[in-house]
């Protein structure tokens, strides 16, 4: 009884605990997908990829490196002569952005001078105005006052 207990409890232990069966037969059809069937279509990618790249490496990589070193300079000559054109442009464009405003503000003070001095002009124009008026005012009185002195003797 005990061992036909023991022979239960192993059959239901393979069925529900022991994957074996089951991924045996998964590991199978792996190699087989990738071995039997592809066969060496990956293995001879792989080699054509590796002479590819020690191709490169040993024949295009050093002329790469030769035609660089031979125009490296003449390219950095070039970039250092932009550049100092580019400066020479940030420059001009401050110095004219500072000539406009150096302009500005010579034409507003040239304005607030003109309004100056059109301010002084009517101021004296009405001088010279009030100048006349007081001056035949005193004309008057005193004609006034020397015929009331002559009429008076």
């Amino acid at each position: 009884m005990a061992s036909e207990i023991f022979k239960d409890m192993r059959e239901i232990y393979a069925r529900l605990l022991d994957h074996r069966p089951v991924l045996s037969s998964e590991i199978s059809y792996f190699l087989n997908e990738f071995e039997e069937k592809r066969g060496d279509r990956e293995v001879t990618r792989l080699q054509k990829t590796v002479d590819h790249v020690t191709s490169v490496k040993e024949n295009d990589m050093p002329m790469a490196t030769q035609i660089m070193d031979k125009h490296f300079s003449d390219i950095m000559g070039k970039l250092n002569v932009s550049t100092e054109m580019c400066n020479k442009i940030t420059e001009q464009e401050a110095q004219y952005e500072q000539e406009d405003h150096l302009q500005e503000q010579r034409q507003a003070r040239i304005e607030t001078w003109k309004e100056f001095m059109a301010e002084m002009c009517r101021k004296s124009a009405k001088a010279d105005e009030d100048f006349e008026q007081e001056t035949v005012k005193l004309k008057d009185f005193y004609v006034d006052l020397e015929k009331k002195l002559r009429i008076s003797p």
